[in-house]
């Protein structure tokens, strides 16, 4: 995953875009860095005032898992991987998007989709800060 900007009113001109390359903002689209590695599939990102830290959600294809990251800025540095729901729980997940305008405190709300018959649900997970070492609960309403 990597970050590119631009204001909405020049959405539509790729030139206008700006990309980030590890140190600042860059018209160069070469330059641009990795903040997340692969793969990074539905990705959906809010800022937490309670952790003052942004959260990210995302489906990891590789395992197979929706995970979380977390991190004091857009750019990083991302936490590592938490699983918060796997495909040996909910075969077929994806679509792990977060609910927008949530205080995104202790718990975080976020829906997930699934294959088979298909349906989208409405899932949450209780979630800590960093310090805390235990990994994050979490239910699924169906």
């Amino acid at each position: 995953m990597r970050l590119r900007r631009v204001t909405d009113k020049v959405m539509l001109q790729p030139d206008r875009y700006e990309y980030w390359n590890g140190n600042g903002w860059t018209k160069d689209p070469g330059a641009s860095v990795v903040i997340v590695p692969p793969p990074v599939g539905e990705l959906s990102v809010l800022w937490s005032a309670h952790h003052r830290r942004w959260i990210m959600t995302y489906l990891n294809s590789d395992s197979r898992a929706v995970v979380l990251r977390t991190a004091p800025a857009l750019a990083g540095p991302w936490s590592g991987e938490q699983v918060l729901l796997s495909a040996e729980e909910f075969p077929g997940l994806y679509g792990p998007f977060l609910v927008p305008g949530q205080e995104a405190g202790e718990e975080l709300w976020f829906t997930l989709s699934l294959w088979g018959k298909y349906n989208v649900f409405l899932a949450h997970a209780r979630i800590e800060t960093e310090e805390k070492t235990e990994p994050p609960t979490r239910t699924a309403s169906r």
